[in-house]
């Protein structure tokens, strides 16, 4: 998983929009929700649902875990 700092950069946006969209404060625009699925795969329906975002975000961590232990 990419931190905010570096999901920003590669999608010419501010850490502190990457953030507001992970805490459900703010929504990506349908132009960024179509990069952040396309660059890291965040579905569409978690934005705006924090319970959502972070039940994902907490799966792809998993998987990355689980992965680096092989």
């Amino acid at each position: 998983m990419k931190t905010q700092k570096e999901i920003a950069k590669v999608l010419g946006i501010t850490q502190g929009a990457v953030s507001k969209f992970l805490t459900a404060k703010m929504s990506p625009t349908m132009k960024t929700a179509k990069r952040l699925k396309d660059e890291f795969g965040f579905p569409y329906e978690i934005w705006g649902d924090k319970e959502k975002i972070q039940a994902w975000i907490a799966k792809q961590t998993k998987k990355a875990t689980n992965a680096k232990r092989g």
